[in-house]
């Protein structure tokens, strides 16, 4: 009577054991991405075939016209167009360049100088205060990329300092090629649309191919923009100044300035009281899942604890 009672209870804790791990499985990151996996696999596939819809016979003829047309070449995301090895090189040119100066103003007044001599413009300039009495300034420059090399010397020239110079080209041919190929497709493809609307008789057909039809120029928008972009990149370099005046040290103002002390404090403060509450917040959602897996480890830890001492209990009986 007594082993028909522990037998018993030995399957009723080795059937919760088995619960507790399905439920940990169920709940890890790992099921729960097998299961997305799976259900992705069993979308893609279904079949579908938008070409085989219903439009009446007129449109399905359109349908089929438009599937048996000879389309251009898919391209997957690693596709890079043939780039012949004889053809001009696309290089965009950055570089950066942070320098100690005399004076502030005089430099900028002859970076603005150099740069609209070689052709560019500044794009942005902010001169400020770091240190009491030291002043600093940044500067964006862009100018043809054939001038790069001769305005960075240039501009290394007025320094009294180097004290950092990076210089970053990169290649972007292959890019280009691939945008300009996938453009000269997305216009063959419109084309191929606008001449399938011309035979086009009623309604139906005429509102199907429109729809294919924006499609197709709204791609050849994006690439030419895409394009369009690159190509500035690279006719236009860009330059990043960072000017550090120098200073006497008996031309550093030893002002007191408690309002900005009390500004500067009063920022700290609420960025540490921001910087509280987001904790409290993730604290706060994480708590219940938090809670529920302590939960679970405490129950595994009483069980693991049952069977050994039911074990132990089992062998002295022997």
């Amino acid at each position: 009577m007594t082993a028909k009672k522990s037998s018993f209870s030995y399957r009723n804790l080795l059937y919760a054991l088995l619960v507790l791990v399905a439920l940990v499985y169920i709940f890890s990151p790992l099921a729960y991405t097998k299961i997305r996996s799976g259900v992705h696999q069993n979308i893609s596939s279904m079949p579908g075939n938008m070409m085989g819809v219903s439009y009446g016979e007129r449109g399905f003829a359109i349908a089929e016209d438009v599937a048996m047309a000879p389309m251009p070449p898919m391209f997957s995301p690693g596709y890079l167009g043939d780039v012949d090895s004889t053809q001009e090189r696309r290089v965009v040119k950055t570089g950066s360049l942070s320098i100690l100066v005399a004076k502030i103003t005089d430099t900028l007044d002859s970076v603005r100088t150099s740069t609209l001599s070689y052709g560019g413009f500044i794009e942005n300039t902010s001169v400020y205060e770091s240190i009491a009495g030291a002043r600093q300034a940044v500067a964006t420059v862009r100018l043809p990329s054939d001038n790069f090399e001769v305005a960075l010397e240039e501009f290394k020239a007025l320094a009294v300092k180097i004290d950092r110079e990076d210089v970053q080209a990169s290649d972007v041919s292959e890019q280009y090629v691939d945008l300009e190929v996938r453009l000269e497709n997305a216009r063959r493809e419109e084309d191929q649309y606008r001449d399938i609307l011309e035979d086009a008789t009623d309604i139906e057909e005429i509102l199907m191919v429109t729809q294919y039809l924006s499609q197709a120029r709204m791609r050849v928008e994006q690439l030419e923009g895409q394009l369009n972009y690159l190509s500035r990149q690279v006719s236009m370099s860009t330059i990043s100044l960072t000017l550090r005046e120098e200073v006497a040290p008996g031309q550093v103002s030893s002002e007191w300035r408690p309002t900005a002390i009390v500004k500067s404090a009063f920022t700290a403060l609420l960025a540490g009281l921001v910087s509280l509450a987001n904790v409290i917040i993730a604290a706060v959602i994480w708590l219940p899942l938090a809670a529920l897996w302590i939960a679970l480890a405490v129950l595994i830890g009483w069980l693991i604890a049952k069977l050994w001492k039911w074990g132990t209990m089992k062998a002295r009986g022997k």
